[in-house]
């Protein structure tokens, strides 16, 4: 039902007030009271949209190649889920219809995040898939990959199955000891607090073996305390990874100062994280045998 005023509401629920109005009053009434604003309207005067084709029909609900040239802001996301959820979801959907080989990770600290996004890409046509921890972890990666065996299997039917696009990961879970070669775009949902965590889960696709472009997508939302961490905190450019995983470690004292140097010019948290990592580094590699 659409009122004079233009606001909406649902018709189930305006004609039980109604019903509970008549009851009341044993009259029927004339006009009926925008639950927003108060106007009223006649009922002569109201309109009445009808969306279920919209609904029966798949395809028209998902954007088409004219609505992916006039941008991003154009998708039209089924749902309401907040307005980061629905800013996730665009892009993701945007990703699809741009990129339709390509792969996302999405990674979020809370799992109440990422159980409404399974109900925003489910309900936007996103094919994904879930790593909970554990042994279905396996699974969910090689499904993520395409290396699912029930999938090759089910090459009789006459529906090809479809390929994964989407992994969601808790950063916990996620970020540490994947290669995830397949995917080109990582998602954080929330700034994090610690800038090795955000370095270890951009590295899941941003190392050796990647051939294709990789993009990170941050979503923040203006006056939050996202926003104020993201002030104070400079976001890690491709250079502070590298120096973050480097592969080597310096061995002779200029390269030690050179280094040095180089930690005191990046921000305390980012500098901090560098070291640690290089010392923990330093750890792992094996002592070098004594010459003979």
């Amino acid at each position: 039902m659409v009122f004079q005023c233009g606001h909406l509401t649902c018709c189930k629920c305006r004609f039980c007030f109604s019903y509970q109005d008549y009851n009341k009053s044993q009259q029927q009434p004339k006009w009926v009271m925008c639950p927003t604003c108060r106007q009223r309207t006649d009922y002569g005067n109201i309109a009445y949209v009808d969306d279920r084709q919209e609904k029966s029909s798949g395809s028209d609900n998902s954007p088409t190649s004219q609505d992916c040239e006039k941008g991003e802001a154009s998708l039209a996301v089924q749902g309401s889920y907040g307005t980061k959820l629905e800013a996730v979801t665009r892009r993701v959907l945007w990703i699809k219809f741009s990129e339709p080989d390509s792969k996302v990770l999405v990674f979020s600290s809370w799992n109440d995040v990422l159980d409404v996004l399974e109900h925003a890409f489910k309900a936007n046509g996103i094919t994904y898939i879930r790593m909970k921890g554990g042994r279905k972890s396996h699974a969910a990666i090689s499904e993520f990959r395409g290396q699912n065996k029930k999938n090759q299997e089910s090459t009789d039917e006459q529906q090809e199955p479809k390929s994964i696009q989407v992994l969601l990961l808790l950063i916990q879970h996620g970020a540490n000891g994947l290669n995830l070669l397949e995917a080109q775009h990582v998602v954080l949902v929330e700034p994090l607090l610690n800038p090795a965590a955000e370095a270890q889960a951009i590295s899941r696709v941003h190392r050796i073996g990647q051939e294709k472009r990789t993009l990170v997508h941050r979503f923040i939302v203006k006056n939050t305390v996202g926003n104020t961490k993201n002030q104070d905190q400079p976001i890690l450019t491709l250079k502070d990874v590298e120096c973050l995983f480097a592969s080597s470690t310096p061995a002779a004292e200029d390269s030690e100062k050179k280094t040095e140097e180089d930690l005191r010019q990046l921000p305390p948290a980012v500098a901090a994280a560098i070291a640690a990592e290089r010392r923990l580094m330093q750890n792992r590699l094996p002592a070098s045998s004594p010459a003979l």
